[in-house]
């Protein structure tokens, strides 16, 4: 556990700088994380964890991308945190995904309330007000999961 702990610390932090710097997370990250995942897993479990781990991905992973339809989150950010939760059980997988949501919300409350003390100041607004990096939420979950 410790190993696949390392292994997805180091995706979401290198995802997470990228989103930062050039807003969006590169594609080759997601591949280099789902090269891993097969070993990761089947050592960690052996391959009835791969198939559960894998199920449970598809599912959430469709939840996700249902949320994406919406404009809810970004196309990155489902695929990222459908690699997150192969590595996991599913309810630990769950549990991620709701306090990333939970950790999303505090942030876009913080972003209007920051919004809102710009206008009533007068001051030159910094950021757009519209969408927060979900990349900062998922990496705030993960460490609040460990």
């Amino acid at each position: 556990m410790i190993i696949i702990s390392i292994v997805l610390g180091i995706i979401i932090g290198t995802s997470f700088v990228f989103d930062l710097f050039y807003g969006k997370i590169p594609n080759k990250i997601i591949v280099v994380g789902f090269l891993l995942w097969f070993p990761c897993v089947y050592l960690d479990g052996g391959f009835y964890r791969v198939i559960t781990s894998f199920g449970s991905m598809l599912l959430i992973g469709s939840i996700l991308f249902l949320i994406y339809l919406f404009r809810g989150i970004g196309a990155g950010d489902v695929k990222l945190m459908a690699l997150i939760v192969s590595f996991l059980s599913f309810n630990d997988g769950v549990k991620l995904i709701i306090l990333i949501f939970f950790v999303g919300a505090f942030f876009g409350v913080i972003k209007v309330l920051m919004l809102l003390v710009y206008r009533v100041s007068d001051k030159e607004v910094v950021f757009d007000g519209k969408s927060i990096k979900f990349t900062g939420p998922i990496l705030t979950g993960y460490l609040l999961m460990l």
